[in-house]
C-alpha cells in the first residue's frame, strides 16, 4: 500500500467522521422539537371559515364542558387542563393559551421554570410575574410550551399579555423575536396575540389571528364592574381593527359580561354583527359556558 493511498484513506475516514458527528447533532438539536414536522391539516387559512368560537380557561374539563365547546368552529383553552384523549374529542380548530409577557405557573412536559430569577415587575390583579423576555431561559420555556402543546393535538397557540410593552418597551424585539422563532420552529401551528396592537406590524408575518379583548365592553377592576366601552375607547377600536384588518391579519372579539343576555353581553354581539367580527362573551375569569 503506497502512502498516497493511506494519506487518502486517512482523509475519507475523517470526512465520514465530519458526517458522522454533524448529523447527530443536528439529530439531537431537532429531537426536542421533532413535532414540527408533522403537518396538521388545519391551517391558517382554516380561519376564514369561523363562524364563532369559546374562551375557556377553566380547569375543569367534563363531559358538559366537552359538548360545550364541541359547538363552536374553534376554542381557545389552557392547555394544562386537557390531555390528548379529551382533547381528541374536539372537532373545533384548537388553540392553546400561552401566556408571554407574564408567568402563570403552567409548565408543560418536564421543564421547570423559577420565573423569579427574570422577574422585572409584578401584576397584582392576576397575581403574576411579569418576566424578562429577553432571557434565554424564558425563550426555551415558551417553545417547550408551544411544543408541548402541539404534541397533545392543538392547532395553534394565543400568546396574551403582549401589551406589557407599554410599561416595558425594551421587552418590544424580544416578543417579536420569540414569536419569529415560534413561527420558524413551527411552521405549521396556527400563531394568534391577544390585543397587542403595537407590536402587529413587525409580526403581522407570523400571526394569523388577533384576539381583541374588551371588544366591546370591559371588566373595570377599580370598581369591580362590567362596563362598555366609552366613546373614546370605541373610536380606538375602529381605529385599530382597521389597522388589524389592513395587514391580513383575522379578527376574534372577546367581551366580558357578568350575566349571559343581559345589555353588556348582547351589547358585544350586536356590535360583532355591526362589525362583521365573531365575538365570544363570558365572565372575567372566562370559565362560564353561556
Amino acid at each position: 500500500m503506497t502512502i498516497v493511498n493511506i494519506k487518502t484513506k486517512k482523509t475519507i475516514g475523517v470526512i465520514i467522521i465530519i458526517i458522522l458527528v454533524t448529523t447527530a447533532f443536528l439529530i439531537y438539536s431537532t429531537k426536542s422539537y421533532e413535532f414540527q414536522s408533522k403537518k396538521s391539516d388545519v391551517t391558517s387559512d382554516s380561519l376564514s371559515d369561523i363562524k364563532n368560537f369559546a374562551v375557556y380557561y377553566g380547569y375543569t374539563v367534563n363531559q358538559t364542558v366537552l359538548n360545550y365547546l364541541n359547538g363552536f368552529d374553534m376554542v381557545i383553552v389552557q392547555p394544562d387542563a386537557f390531555s390528548v384523549s379529551n382533547l381528541s374529542v374536539l372537532s373545533s380548530i384548537k388553540i392553546a393559551y400561552i401566556d408571554l409577557g407574564e408567568y402563570d405557573g403552567s409548565n408543560l412536559g418536564n421543564f421547570t421554570i423559577n420565573a423569579s430569577t427574570i422577574a422585572i415587575g409584578y401584576d397584582s390583579q392576576w397575581n403574576q410575574t411579569i418576566v424578562n423576555a429577553t432571557s434565554n431561559l424564558w425563550n426555551e420555556y415558551i417553545l417547550n410550551m408551544v411544543n408541548q402543546s402541539l404534541k397533545l393535538g392543538f392547532n395553534g397557540v394565543l400568546f396574551d399579555d403582549l401589551d406589557v410593552v407599554e410599561q416595558y418597551p425594551w421587552e418590544y424585539n424580544s416578543f417579536v423575536d420569540i414569536i419569529s422563532n415560534v413561527s420558524h420552529t413551527f411552521p405549521h401551528a396556527i400563531i394568534g396575540v391577544n390585543r397587542g396592537f403595537e407590536l402587529l406590524k413587525s409580526m403581522s408575518k407570523y400571526v394569523s389571528f388577533d384576539l381583541y379583548e374588551d371588544f366591546g365592553s370591559l371588566y373595570n377592576f377599580s370598581t369591580d364592574s362590567y362596563q362598555i366601552l366609552n366613546i373614546s375607547q370605541r373610536n380606538n377600536l375602529t381605529n385599530r381593527l382597521e389597522m388589524i384588518q389592513s395587514l391580513g391579519i383575522y379578527v376574534l372579539g372577546l367581551g366580558y359580561s357578568g350575566l349571559p343576555y343581559d345589555f353588556t353581553y348582547n351589547y358585544d354581539l350586536e356590535l360583532g354583527k355591526y362589525c362583521n367580527i365573531p365575538v365570544y362573551v363570558s365572565n372575567i375569569t372566562l370559565s362560564s359556558l353561556w
